[in-house]
């Protein structure tokens, strides 16, 4: 057997512990990073509203009840709010999109008051929209007033009260029309179906199609008031509503207005007659 300096012996068993430590830390596992995995946030559903109740939740043209209603909001049925705004009294009211809720009708725009319908969803999210502008409504050109002539009496004027029920008005063919530009006069094609609605009359006051027309204090058999006319174009058209009662079943209707044609504004003034049915 050789023999070997006791230096040379010395590096060898150095060099030997030396590998046995890298083997050794070559051999042990990698620690295992703590990863946490995060579910991805769950989609927020839309704020939607509906009703239960058929004929019961009015759509209005803009935020307030001094807005125009067109239309009931259908039963059991959802709609995604578009946006919210507050109407004079503080109340909030939600925007729907008015092309689903009403697609016939020629409204610009469909609101309904919070307080009416059941919400669902995200609706603290919903923005603040604009409100549409309230288009004052004003007699017309040349309108017919109520406002009683000082001094006149009409005590000697019988009252007519025509009987409570459904009530027809059927319209003209057409109606002329005197135009400011030019002083032209014009004739409107009306082509209008009639209609029948329900009529009331309670205390000086009648209610025609939903709308109440205040008795004239210069004719007991006089009612009036405004209205729209929704047949001439996508939007409503302010008019006067003259009902004159002649018999328990007859009544001798007026509608006056101002429509642009030509270019030019013309005043109209078209007679129906309505009677019980």
């Amino acid at each position: 057997m050789p023999v070997f300096p006791r230096r040379l012996v010395m590096v060898i068993a150095v060099m030997l512990s030396s590998n046995m430590v890298l083997r050794a830390q070559d051999t042990t596992p990698e620690a295992t990073p703590n990863i946490e995995i995060t579910p991805e946030a769950a989609d927020t559903a839309p704020c939607m509203v509906h009703t239960e109740s058929a004929h019961s939740v009015s759509v209005r043209v803009g935020p307030g009840t001094n807005r125009t209603s067109f239309i009931f909001l259908p039963a059991d049925e959802d709609f995604e709010v578009l946006g919210k705004a507050e109407d004079d009294a503080g109340g909030v009211w939600w925007k729907l999109d008015r092309a689903i809720v009403a697609p016939k009708k020629s409204a610009a725009e469909a609101w309904v008051a919070q307080e009416d319908v059941t919400a669902t969803g995200d609706c603290e999210a919903v923005l603040d929209v604009n409100a549409p502008p309230i288009i004052p409504i004003s007699a017309p050109p040349n309108a017919p007033e109520t406002t009683p002539e000082a001094g006149s009496d009409t005590s000697g004027v019988e009252a007519i009260t025509p009987l409570a029920g459904t009530w027809t008005i059927v319209y003209p063919a057409n109606a002329a029309g005197s135009c400011a530009k030019g002083s032209k006069t014009v004739s409107l094609n009306l082509d209008w179906p009639p209609e029948s609605w329900s009529l009331t009359v309670s205390g000086g006051s009648l209610t025609y199609a939903g709308k109440a027309f205040a008795r004239s204090a210069a004719n007991a058999n006089q009612y009036s008031g405004q209205t729209q006319i929704t047949r001439l174009g996508n939007t409503p058209i302010p008019a006067r509503f003259t009902l004159r009662v002649t018999s328990e079943t007859q009544i001798a209707a007026t509608l006056t207005f101002v429509y642009t044609m030509q270019d030019a504004a013309c005043s109209f003034s078209v007679s129906a007659s309505m009677s019980r049915g």
